[in-house]
């Protein structure tokens, strides 16, 4: 259903707001196109709110744990140790 949905507005959106753009400057494009994210982007805000949600973290990312290489410095989390070896 959510494809059609887009589907449907894009088409919309492409035939009322950019389609009597095509024979203007390409400034002129652009700014519609800006303008229409712009508010795509507000009404969102409107609809679900400016806050995002807080979850609370995953028991088994918190405290620290030890490599038997490496190790790790006291106070640094599994998710941290994890972004260090997926990096290294």
């Amino acid at each position: 259903m959510t494809p059609v949905v887009i589907f449907v507005v894009g088409v919309a959106m492409e035939r009322f707001l950019a389609k009597p753009f095509y024979d203007r400057d390409l400034l002129d494009q652009l700014l519609v196109t800006f303008g229409v994210l712009i508010a795509a982007q507000e009404v969102v805000a409107i609809v679900f709110g400016r806050t995002g949600t807080i979850y609370p973290r995953p028991e088994w990312l918190t405290g620290a744990i030890s490599l038997p290489v490496i190790g790790t410095p006291p106070g640094m989390s599994a998710a941290s140790t994890i972004r260090v070896l997926v990096v290294t």
